[in-house]
């Protein structure tokens, strides 16, 4: 088996604002879990709320650490839609204080026991009851289920460390329902 090491050309600087400061953010571009085309696509524009939205405190810190520096090229001149915006921030700031986007630990422990119960229930069906059709009743909400949980773990929304949620991820993703979770990160 041939391993191929993987250089990262040298990038110029890649500047992003989030909250009216400007980062270089061209050393992570090629780490980033969404790829880098998206934040190429923010290149010299202010990504506040898409990055707001899409990312935890833990990507916030780590985006302060990267270098800061001066935009490239003058931002957009305030639109209508800014208005918009300032509105929806304060919306979600406010969603925020309330722990409206914090995970319940006893949520997701009921959802993920349910959902391998309903697949476990099912098969257990098949093999000691021969009871086809109900059977394939139970296997069918159990993936379809499992297609919402392993999201859930690979969106980090069940833990704030994101190695638990990549792990959850590939259990439920990968081990019980058999696709790729770097295949489905790569296209979600």
């Amino acid at each position: 088996i041939f391993f191929r090491l993987k250089m990262s050309p040298k990038r110029d600087a890649l500047p992003l604002t989030i909250d009216g400061t400007t980062y270089d953010v061209s050393a992570w571009v090629n780490h980033h879990p969404g790829g880098a085309q998206i934040i190429e696509n923010y290149r010299n524009r202010d990504a506040t709320d898409v990055f707001m939205v899409m990312h935890s405190q833990q990507a916030l810190n780590k985006l302060k650490r990267m270098p800061v520096m001066e935009p490239s090229s003058p931002l957009t001149p305030k639109s209508p839609s800014d208005d918009i915006s300032e509105d929806f921030r304060k919306l979600r700031n406010s969603m925020v204080e309330k722990g409206m986007f914090n995970a319940s630990p006893l949520f997701y422990v009921y959802k993920s026991l349910t959902t391998v119960a309903l697949g476990a229930v099912g098969v257990l069906m098949v093999m000691y009851l021969q009871w086809y059709y109900v059977s394939a009743m139970f296997l069918g909400l159990c993936y379809q289920q499992l297609g919402w949980v392993a999201h859930d773990y690979a969106h980090h929304q069940v833990f704030t460390n994101r190695d638990y949620g990549n792990l959850g991820g590939l259990f439920f993703g990968n081990v019980l329902q058999g696709y790729s979770l770097t295949w489905w990160k790569d296209r979600h």
